[in-house]
């Protein structure tokens, strides 16, 4: 008679799992190195749970939808065949063009697979099947998931039990006659390739409630299944490559992205950081105009824990500073701004905020603008987003960065409010940044931003960008405001008359051009601004002098006196 092996578990899986396969609570998120077992383990456990349910259903998901294909797609059917059950489903995904969808013959059940990107995602939200519930999910790769925000937008999606039979808030089975594997679970899986990732500072940073979230480390150490030359070839990735041997072996945060700026210094940096001297935003009196004008009748910076706005350097009387901001765009981006003292080139303070208004975004750059001595503003103004330049405008801001910009059909050259970033100007500002920071980083003092920097890389087809999971927010406005030091003075204004000490930064000739049009030489102080005025025609500066007089509105010269008056010391 010939002898059969019974199917166990342990058989399956080998040692190490049995906390991951007994957990019941709604969240489980497995990090670790390559050739740990996590995602044979985490399909073999949906699998096992759709075999024991008849009503259950998976929804599998990555951030682009055909990379399930080479993954979730396959595990399952390798998990799927390991207990026998294959037979069962229908396929429908082998061809290039397939739907990715798996259909249980004799059931009804279904296994899902969705993407993140564009139009997908909306085929996440309120997710529902003919028999059962959804109440299963695998999110693959989640590193790739832009934030926490997207990370809720699935979890929000699963409603996946029947009323009395589960408790959404613990994920564990109620009732009198409950289904036992009728419980709402998702399993996130990932290498953990990025420290600066949401993951690490949202989820394993943070403390989590008992019951609900299983947080798992796993390496190839705890895999028996591992070959010898597998096991040979970490053990000589450990000597000739640590920081792989970091994430890819032992399954802990760092990075196998080279940062396109110098590691080593801002690692040195990072370490050192002072704490911010204020955290806070600004609070304000604002009316607006029936003629789309504000009037500010008062602002100040307020102080409390977990503000958007953090000061490390107060504003010193006469100083000139530059201020780069980055707008928000769709999905999760962060609005940003980076402060910089002209003279000395240290980062003075950062704003960094992913929820809020377009408009009161606008509003806090202007105060921070003129906390900082009426800073030489430039707002990224990519993808038509001009609204933030707008409000500046109506705000009565004047000292707005302004570039030439060539009409496409007449030729003409008209000025545009605020930074382009183009094809042309990025590659340079990197540039430009890579330098600064290889000089050294003593001037940086914001750790969020240093730990953007650190994962700013270049991707599999060389385009330099933030690496997956992370940010570039704080990156692209301080590479604006480091963009920016060569358009402004770097000389002190002398307590007295309001000019800058020792100046020598422009020739008479530019003030005459100024005077002659009646214009305010306040407004164009900086050798960029004066620059731009010699580059005009006489008809281009008239243009140029209409769109910035604060006479077209009789009231608003008035009220940047009034606005001088209050501010004082705000601190």
């Amino acid at each position: 008679m010939k002898n059969e092996t019974a199917l166990t578990l342990e058989g399956l899986i080998g040692k190490h799992y049995k906390e991951f396969f007994d957990f019941r609570g709604r969240y489980i998120w497995l990090i670790g190195g390559r050739e740990a077992k996590k995602t044979k383990n985490t399909a073999l456990k949906f699998a096992i749970r759709l075999c024991s349910c008849r009503t259950s259903n998976l929804l599998c998901v990555r951030n682009v939808l055909r990379d399930n294909r080479d993954s979730t797609y396959k595990e399952m059917k390798w998990a799927l065949q390991k207990l026998g059950r294959l037979r069962e489903w229908v396929c429908y995904g082998d061809g290039p063009n397939g739907s990715m969808e798996m259909h249980n013959k004799l059931t009804g059940q279904k296994i899902l697979f969705r993407g993140m990107r564009g139009e997908q995602a909306q085929r996440i939200k309120g997710i529902q099947t003919d028999v059962g519930f959804v109440n299963m999910v695998w999110i693959e790769e989640a590193f790739e998931l832009d934030s926490k925000a997207d990370f809720d937008f699935v979890d929000g999606s699963i409603r996946g039990g029947r009323d009395g039979l589960y408790n959404p808030e613990t994920g564990e089975v109620e009732g009198d006659d409950p289904e036992p594997e009728m419980y709402i679970q998702i399993i996130c899986t990932l290498n953990p390739v990025s420290e600066a990732s949401w993951i690490k500072t949202d989820v394993f940073d943070k403390p989590q409630r008992k019951g609900q979230t299983l947080l798992l480390r796993m390496n190839y150490l705890m895999n028996e299944f591992i070959s010898p030359e597998s096991k040979a070839r970490y053990e000589v990735m450990s000597v000739d490559d640590p920081e792989r041997y970091k994430v890819d072996g032992l399954g802990m945060w760092g990075s196998l992205l080279t940062s396109v700026f110098n590691s080593k210094k801002l690692g040195e940096r990072l370490r050192g950081c002072p704490a911010p001297v204020a955290v806070g935003e600004f609070v304000y009196d604002i009316e607006m105009l029936p003629e789309d004008r504000y009037i500010v009748r008062d602002y100040k910076f307020t102080e409390y824990d977990g503000g958007f706005i953090s000061i490390y350097e107060r504003p010193e009387p006469g100083a000139p500073y530059i201020i780069g901001a980055d707008t928000a765009g769709t999905g999760s981006d962060y609005f940003a701004a980076q402060v910089l003292n002209n003279v000395t080139g240290n980062q003075a303070a950062v704003l960094h905020i992913q929820q809020m208004d377009v408009d009161e975004f606008a509003k806090q750059l202007a105060f921070l603008g003129w906390h900082y001595n009426e800073a030489l503003l430039a707002p990224e103004v990519n993808f038509g987003s001009n609204y933030v330049t707008a409000v500046l405008r109506r705000m009565n801001y004047h000292h707005l960065f302004v570039q030439p910009m060539e009409n496409r059909y007449d030729g003409q050259t008209n000025p545009q409010y605020g930074f382009l970033t183009t094809a042309s100007s990025r590659p340079r500002i990197i540039d430009q940044g890579v330098e600064r920071v290889r000089e050294g980083c003593e001037w940086l003092n914001d750790p969020k931003t240093i730990k953007e920097l650190l994962t700013f890389a270049r991707n599999k087809k060389g385009r330099i960008e933030a690496a997956p999971g992370a940010h570039d927010d704080l990156v692209m406005s301080l590479l604006i405001a480091l963009d920016l030091r060569a358009k402004q003075t770097h000389k002190r204004r002398s307590a007295a008359g309001g000019g800058t000490a020792d100046d020598d930064t422009g020739d008479d000739n530019d003030f005459e051009t100024i005077e002659r049009l009646d214009m305010r030489p306040s407004l164009f102080e900086s050798p960029g601004m004066r620059k731009l005025l010699r580059s005009m025609s006489r008809e281009e500066q008239k243009r140029y002098y209409n769109l910035h007089s604060a006479r077209r509105v009789g009231v608003e010269a008035d009220i940047r006196g009034g606005m001088r008056k209050k501010k004082g010391n705000l601190f």
